[in-house]
Order: C-alpha cells, then sequence, then structure tokens
C-alpha cells in the first residue's frame, strides 16, 4: 500500500460488522488501534472508499485485532462488511497547528486525491491534484523557508550533507541494498565501478569493504570530506579508495576513457546534477543540455559492455508526495518531513527537507528538474546506451532503477527499450527457474496450477495449434534465452533459429543449447529480424512470445512485411503479445504499461488483424488470454514479494489491475500469408 499524506496519520481497514443500536458501530478486522497509534476517545474522520461516505467520530477499543468505531447515532447503515474504510486521525497536530494548515489533501493509491475542510466538517474530492504551496502568513513552515534563504554556501553543503545522512539512515535497508548491487554486479562481470554520486559514501564504502573495486566521486566538498575522514588510517585497499570533487560534465579531464566497467549514479541524484542549493532554481532546458552532457561523459569512461546503473524518483506526476520517518540514528531521536512538490508544466521539482534531531529542527530546500522516465530513456538512447531498461534491485524499494549499456564494438542492439535485457537472474528467480519468461495458461480444470506449470503448459498449447515436425524450420523473433526455441527443437525435431537484440541474452542461449546438447538443430544469432538476411522463403513457422509489441510502432509494418517475405507461402505465423482490450489508455495504464514496459503503442485485436492483412497476412483464429494473464500478474506480485523484490511486486500487481480494467491485454494470433 502506498500512502502519501500531509500532516496526518491514516491506516486501513476492511468493515466487518455493521449493526444499528442506540450507537451505531463498525467492527473493524485490524490491528489498527495500535497500527494508526490511537487511543481511547481518539477523535478521527473515517471515509468509506467504496461510496464515499465521510464521518467525524471517536475511537472505543475492543479485543485485540478487532477495533469498534463508535459513529453518530444510526449512520453505521452507510457502511457495509466488506467496505474498504480509511481512519484518519490527526495524532501528530495540536488543535491549533490542525486549524493553521488547513485545508488539508491526502493522496491514496489510485483513488483520486481528497481536501478535508475541518471548520464545515466536509470532504471533497477533487477532480486534479492541487499545486502545493506554504501559508502566506509566519508560520513554522515559511521560518524555516527564510532560514534556509539566509544560510551560505557552505552551510548549505553541509546541511544537505547532514540531512542526506539522516535519511540514508532512517530509509534505507543499507544492508538488503548492497546484497542486491554484489548480486547484480556478479551476474555483470563488473571488476571496477566509479560511484559519480557517492555523497556520504553509501554504498560505495561497504562495497569496497566487502573487496569490490569503487572509487568515490561527489561534487560537495563536505560529503567528499566526511568520507576521506572514514577511510583515513583504515586497512590498505579501504583507505587507498580514490576520492574525486569531480562535476559530472569534466570526468574525461580527470578519468580516461573506458576506465570502469560500471557506473552508479543512485540516491535520485541525476535531477540535481545543475542545481543542489537552497532557492537556486535551475532552468529546465540548460538542465536538460548539463544532464546529457553528464550521460554523455559516463557513457565515455565506461568500457565497451560496461552498465550504468542510474536510478529516479519513482513519482513524476503533478501533487505533493510527503515522506516522513522517525528512528533512532547515533542514539539520538529523529524524524524527517520531505515534502516534494512537483510542477509538470514548469518541468520543476522542490523538496523541502525538514530534519529533527533531538528536538532541533533544520530546513533546506532544493530545487531539481522533474525527469520522467521516457526523458531519461531518451537521452540514455541519445548518449549512445543501448539495452536501456528497468531493473530491479534487491533491497531498492524507493527508486526506480534503470541500467543501460555501452555497446562493445560494432555490435548493434534493436532500437526497441528491451525491458527483459541484463535481467536473467531476477527473471528466474521471480518467473521461472529454466529461464521461461510468459505468461501462463490456466486450464479450467487446474485453476491453481504452480506458475512454471502454467507457463509450459502455455507454450504446449501455442505448440499445438501449428504442425510442427522434423522437416520443419521455424523462427523464433524475440527469442530471450532461448528456452523456447530449445524446447521446440527437441520436441518436434525441427530445426529453429532464435533472434533476439540482447547479446546477453543469445549468450546465454548458446550456453543453454550447449548444456542440452542440441547445437545442430538451434541456432542462435543477435540482432533484428530486419538485420537478419534471411532468404525468401526460408522458413515454414514464425514463432514469437511476448516480444513484438516492444518494436517502435512506426516499424511494425516493415517487420511484418519482412515476416511475409522469409515465411514460406504455406508456412504459418504464431505469436502472442500484449494487447489493449479497450484501445484506452488512462493514467494508471501510461504509468504502470507503457512506461514501465516502453511500450510506445499497444494495438487492439481489431487493429493487430487489420496490420496483419495489411502485411500480407490472413488471421486464421485470434485467443484472448486477458484473464490468464491478470491471474499470471497476481500470482508473479506473490512470488516477486517473497523474493524481496517489493517495487517488482507492486509493478506486478498493478499490472494484473490493468488486465482487469481492460488497459492491458493477452492474445495469441495465428495467420498465414495470403
Amino acid at each position: 500500500m502506498n500512502i502519501k499524506t500531509l500532516y496526518a496519520k491514516l491506516h486501513r481497514a476492511i468493515c466487518t460488522e455493521s449493526r444499528l443500536d442506540y450507537m451505531g458501530s463498525v467492527t473493524i478486522d485490524q490491528d489498527w488501534m495500535d497500527a494508526a497509534g490511537l487511543q481511547d476517545g481518539q477523535a478521527m474522520d473515517v471515509l468509506n472508499l467504496d461510496n464515499g461516505a465521510r464521518l467525524t467520530t471517536y475511537a472505543i477499543s475492543g479485543e485485540r485485532g478487532l477495533g469498534e468505531i463508535c459513529l453518530n447515532g444510526a449512520a453505521a447503515h452507510r457502511f457495509e462488511p466488506g467496505h474498504k474504510v480509511i481512519l484518519i486521525a490527526y495524532c501528530d497536530l495540536t488543535l491549533e497547528e490542525k486549524e493553521f494548515f488547513q485545508p488539508k489533501v491526502l493522496l491514496f493509491d489510485d483513488h483520486p486525491p481528497f481536501e478535508i475542510d475541518h471548520q464545515n466538517q466536509k470532504l471533497r474530492w477533487l477532480k486534479e491534484r492541487p499545486t502545493y504551496s506554504l501559508p502566506e502568513k509566519e508560520t513554522p513552515a515559511t521560518t524555516y523557508a527564510s532560514l534556509a534563504k539566509s544560510s551560505k554556501k557552505s552551510d548549505s553543503e553541509q546541511l544537505l550533507a547532514k540531512n542526506w545522512q539522516l535519511g540514508c539512515q532512517l530509509l534505507w535497508n543499507q544492508a538488503e541494498i548492497v546484497v542486491g548491487l554484489s548480486a547484480f554486479m556478479r551476474e555483470n562481470h563488473v571488476k571496477t565501478v566509479l560511484d559519480v554520486s557517492g555523497g556520504n559514501g553509501f554504498p560505495a564504502l561497504e562495497l569496497r569493504r566487502q573487496g569490490w573495486d569503487i572509487a568515490y566521486n561527489d561534487y560537495n566538498a563536505f560529503m567528499k570530506g566526511q568520507v576521506e575522514a572514514q577511510i583515513k588510517g583504515k586497512d590498505d585497499f579501504l583507505a587507498s579508495m580514490p576520492c574525486t570533487q569531480l562535476s559530472w560534465e569534466q570526468l574525461d579531464q580527470a578519468i580516461a576513457p573506458s576506465s570502469y566497467d560500471m557506473i552508479l549514479c543512485r540516491g535520485n541524484s541525476l535531477p540535481y546534477a545543475t542545481s543542489w542549493s537552497v532557492n537556486q532554481i535551475c532552468e529546465p532546458d540548460k538542465a536538460k543540455v548539463i544532464i546529457q552532457k553528464a550521460l554523455e561523459q559516463f557513457f565515455q569512461v565506461l568500457r565497451p559492455g560496461g552498465v550504468l546503473l542510474v536510478d529516479k524518483s519513482s513519482f513524476e506526476s503533478t501533487g505533493i508526495y510527503v515522506v516522513q520517518k522517525e528512528g533512532e540514528v547515533e542514539g539520538k531521536d529523529c524524524h524527517i518531513h520531505w515534502v516534494f512538490v512537483n510542477d509538470l508544466d514548469a518541468e520543476l521539482r522542490r523538496w523541502d527537507q525538514y530534519n529533527t534531531v533531538e528536538q532541533q529542527t533544520t530546513c533546506l530546500t532544493v530545487y531539481s528538474l522533474l525527469i520522467t522516465e521516457k526523458m531519461l530513456c531518451d537521452w540514455l538512447t541519445k548518449a549512445g546506451f543501448v539495452s536501456v531498461c528497468q531493473t530491479p534491485i534487491r533491497g531498492e524499494d524507493i527508486y526506480t532503477v534503470f541500467t543501460a549499456r555501452k555497446p562493445v564494438g560494432e555490435t548493434t542492439v534493436a532500437k526497441t527499450s528491451d525491458y527483459y535485457n541484463q535481467q536473467n537472474a531476477i527473471y528466474s528467480e521471480v518467473w521461472d527457474a529454466q529461464g521461461r519468461i510468459c505468461w501462463g495458461y490456466y486450464p479450467p480444470d487446474k485453476p491453481e496450477l504452480a506458475f512454471e506449470e502454467a507457463g509450459r503448459k502455455h507454450v504446449e498449447r501455442m505448440a499445438s495449434m501449428i504442425a510442427l515436425d522434423a522437416k520443419s524450420k521455424a523462427l523464433d523473433v524475440g527469442c530471450g534465452n532461448g528456452v523456447t526455441a530449445i524446447w521446440l527443437a527437441q520436441h518436434f525435431g525441427c530445426q529453429v533459429v532464435g533472434i533476439d537484440p540482447s547479446p546477453t541474452n543469445i549468450e546465454k542461449a548458446k550456453e543453454l543449447a550447449s548444456q542440452a546438447g542440441i547445437t545442430d538443430k538451434v541456432t542462435f544469432i543477435c540482432g533484428t529480424i530486419q538485420e537478419g538476411g534471411f532468404p525468401d522463403n526460408e522458413f515454414t513457422h514464425i514463432w514469437s512470445n511476448a516480444a513484438l509489441s516492444h518494436i517502435p510502432e512506426q516499424e511494425r509494418k516493415a517487420n511484418f512485411t519482412e515476416m511475409q517475405r522469409i515465411l514460406g507461402h504455406q508456412g504459418t505465423l504464431i505469436f502472442d503479445d500484449s494487447i489493449s482490450p479497450t484501445g484506452k489508455v488512462d493514467d494508471h495504464a501510461r504509468e504502470w504499461v507503457y512506461e514501465r514496459l516502453h511500450f510506445d503503442k499497444l494495438y487492439t485485436i481489431a487493429e493487430y488483424v487489420d496490420l496483419l492483412a495489411s502485411s500480407g497476412f490472413e488471421v486464421e483464429k485470434v485467443d484472448d488470454l486477458t484473464q490468464h494473464q491478470q491471474k499470471s500478474y497476481e500470482v508473479l506480485s506473490q512470488r516477486a514479494q517473497a523474493a524481496g523484490y517489493s517495487r517488482l511486486a507492486k509493478a506486478y500487481w498493478e499490472s494484473s489491475k490493468a488486465s482487469g480494467w481492460g488497459t492491458l491485454g493477452w492474445a495469441i494470433f495465428l495467420a498465414k500469408p495470403q
């Protein structure tokens, strides 16, 4: 659950009982009294998410695990068993503060924001997220802002460093992130690393302690000084960690080209390449140029085949986002209250930091460019990177992580933003240990089939629709790591050629084919179907699993025309792919489907049929499997959560919802050349 709120404590529960007596009451099936930190008689607002009912009432304690809310008169008829309710308690504010900061806007998951008018005891749903601004009269917040404006740059540098260090210790599971990064580096054969946004030394110091050859860089002099103080007098390897204070645009002046296997740019640092200091508002056009130049510098100092890991904030729409956390750091009671305000029109983000240590509060305001996922992916591609994709890293559940590679030699990678590149280890853990990456088919008589078995059942079902035998020659387009191509060759004795734009996938596919002792029947090629150079009528069958929607829309017809050319006159094309059942693209689908998977267009079934017809194919069968995709994403969400990938679990759950809402779907298409 993702709750973002301003000046309030909230807790979600489910109504399990509603009875009408002298005082209406609702029983809540949660330890909400403890979770929300409420006391008997605590005043609160109760919001029914299912019908919009909103009541002001107070709490009555009950058995542990069962809390009772006393409602006004017989108002319990507006709450029925199964209704989702929100308890809103203003525990952190005095009455004066509560009045002072009204109205309050609360943002809940994918629900519309709502505004609470405390004076008139009303709740108003908002069509749009409001623009956040501090009150005009003197308040604690404006006092902080005034204090920040008067700060010197050197003071601000130190304050930023201290605030960031506090945030790192309170917000992140640092040990888990180090485990995740180490696993990623081993999987990608990384030996040398440059942390270009080293900050307070996390994770560079811990990775260095574990033996990784990592160098530190940060443009903040105070942060760099802190790190140097930590390694001074330590063992030779830790003490010898290179520490530099270079601006990103000037890396090549101090670092030789092709020096590192990996560049680490985490902590949502990229947007702050142009402006970190108090009230220094960056000009968006200028900021974009500087950031793109920084990415070009990253590209230069990477070795061919090297990888860039860069993360960014996961929220990029207009609105207010609040991060709050309290705890003990170095024996002191600490609390952070960070308010992020996004302005999409101005392409700016404001970050108000209110940090309290032992009841002493400091404030800092930082401005940055508001970078969307599309902007980042476009810039990485423009800088020369390939295989740009989201990459879940164990422990990283606050920011969205992207990876991109510097091509090896003259190797060209398809222009599609291939979400599945460079992630064999993670997908083997969450999807299928054998490396098969496809949704599952759940037969009516086996709705609880294990996910791996459901995936195999889907492939077997597709294969049963076409006539493959030892005389067949099949092309697997977007073959991934080759698991399905190898299975087809083994099961039917046919010749199979697999083609995929990912060098890593092709390398893995060749390895698996060798292990299976079937290299005489399967061949793997790195590239796209357009680059394959196959003769006319070369194949009897063309096969593809969930790959074609990654091809840019303007290139899809050319790809199908090429398939028609290389497929024999009596040949068969069969593929499954993502579709848009309704043809609608809402904000939820744009965030959790199109941007996450880098789709620029998903076709409806009718649009796909028309495209195939215009490319020289006649569609013989279409099988809509959207309900199986929805089920698959539900199962994958559970598996990702169990494996420790909470952000990936969230993404899969939202994808399941998209399948249920008709903005994402899945279908098999069977076609013949006309």
